[in-house]
């Protein structure tokens, strides 16, 4: 899916309330309430690194990163099954 299509999609089915960014923006608040390490989130969200990080951090992260989607879905997951979705 494109960008741009992935746009279109979550515009269209929040009528216009709220945008991808709205979304990215509430996963990496949601995150940081989880206590799921600055660098794990910054690394799902595609965020680049500085140059000092560059320089140190040689991990993709893949262990810690998964842990925090399943922790993350496993919240979502809940909050769907309490609403009936």
């Amino acid at each position: 899916m494109s960008d741009r299509n992935a746009s279109y999609w979550i515009r269209s089915i929040s009528k216009g309330n709220w945008s991808a960014h709205d979304l990215r923006k509430l996963a990496r608040t949601s995150w940081a309430d989880l206590g799921i390490d600055y660098m794990v989130a910054e690394q799902l969200l595609n965020h680049s690194m500085s140059k000092l990080d560059k320089a140190y951090i040689h991990t993709y992260m893949e262990t810690q990163k998964r842990a925090a989607i399943e922790q993350w879905h496993g919240i979502l997951s809940g909050k769907f099954v309490k609403q009936g979705f």
